[in-house]
C-alpha cells in the first residue's frame, strides 16, 4: 500500500448522482431507527466515478497494490463500509479501488481503537481512531509507510515496530486486507527479487560498466518505479534499505 493523493474535486457526475441518492437514503435509514433497511446503492458505480478512480491508482488495488487490469476488474470499495456508515455510501473520500481479493477479505469490518466510539451519524466520524490504513488519509502519521514495511529477503509484508511493538494499525490493515496471503506473498517475493537483480545490474555497471551500461542499468531501475507498476511501496522499502536515494514516496 502506498499514499495517493486524492483531488479534492469528484467527478461531477457522481456528484449528481450522491445527491440523488442520499435524498433517498437519509430519511430511510433515520426512519428505521438504528436498523438496517434495504436498499440498493448505485452512486459509487457511476462510471465517470471509477474512471478516475482508475486513473488516479493506475488501475492497481488500493490496498495490496496488485494490477487487477490484465485478470480481473475493479470493485469500488468504501473504505468506512456502508452497511455502517449509510451517510457515506456516496462520499468521494470514502471510495478506493479494490481487487475482488482485498474487498472480499475486508468486507463489512472496520476495527477501532475503541469501539464504542464507533459513528452513529454523520461528523462522529471524527471521534473515531480507526485500525485500517487509508492510502489517501492526508494525516503523515497515518501513512502506510509509517505502519507497513517490507522484509529485504523476501518481500515478507510487516507491521512497522513502534516503541517495541508491531503497529497496530499495521496489523489490523494486513489482517483486515489479507495483504499476507500466500499467493499475494509469492508475487512480492518474485518481485522484491526482480528489483534486486535490477539493483545489482546497477551497482556494477556503476563499478565497471560503459556508459551505455550505466544508462541502461538505471533507466530499468527507473522503469520499475513507474507507478504504474505493481508493489510500488515494496520497491521503495527495498532502495531504502539498500541506502539508495530517491524522489520520493509519495
Amino acid at each position: 500500500m502506498i499514499h495517493v493523493s486524492r483531488p479534492r474535486k469528484a467527478p461531477q457526475a457522481f456528484l449528481d448522482a450522491a445527491r440523488e441518492e442520499m435524498k433517498q437514503v437519509v430519511p430511510l435509514f433515520r426512519r428505521a431507527g438504528g436498523g438496517k433497511p434495504k436498499f440498493a446503492f448505485r452512486a459509487y458505480r457511476t462510471p465517470e466515478l471509477v474512471r478516475i478512480l482508475e486513473q488516479l491508482f493506475f488501475k492497481k488495488c488500493a490496498y495490496c497494490e496488485g494490477n487487477y487490469a490484465a485478470t480481473g476488474y475493479v470493485e469500488v470499495e468504501h473504505y468506512r463500509p456502508k452497511s455502517l456508515y449509510y451517510w457515506l455510501a456516496a462520499d468521494w473520500c470514502n471510495l478506493l479501488p479494490s481487487c475482488k481479493r482485498c474487498n472480499n477479505g475486508k468486507l463489512s469490518k472496520f476495527p477501532l481503537l475503541d469501539p464504542r466510539k464507533q459513528a452513529r451519524r454523520r461528523g462522529d466520524e471524527k471521534r473515531e481512531t480507526p485500525l485500517l490504513l487509508d492510502p489517501c488519509d492526508p494525516a503523515r502519521t497515518r501513512r502506510p509507510e509509517r505502519h507497513l514495511t517490507f522484509s529485504l529477503e523476501d518481500g515478507t509484508i510487516q507491521a512497522v515496530e513502534m516503541r517495541g511493538q508491531p503497529s497496530a494499525i499495521g496489523m489490523a490493515s494486513i489482517e483486515v486486507y489479507r495483504l499476507a496471503r500466500p499467493d499475494l506473498s509469492q508475487l512480492r517475493r518474485d518481485w522484491a527479487i526482480r528489483v534486486k537483480a535490477q539493483l545489482r545490474f546497477c551497482k556494477l555497471a556503476r563499478r565497471a560498466g560503459t556508459a551505455a551500461e550505466r544508462e541502461a542499468a538505471y533507466r530499468g531501475l527507473k522503469d520499475l518505479l513507474e507507478p504504474t507498476q505493481p508493489f510500488r511501496a515494496l520497491t521503495l522499502a527495498i532502495l531504502r534499505q539498500s541506502g539508495v536515494r530517491t524522489a520520493g514516496s509519495g
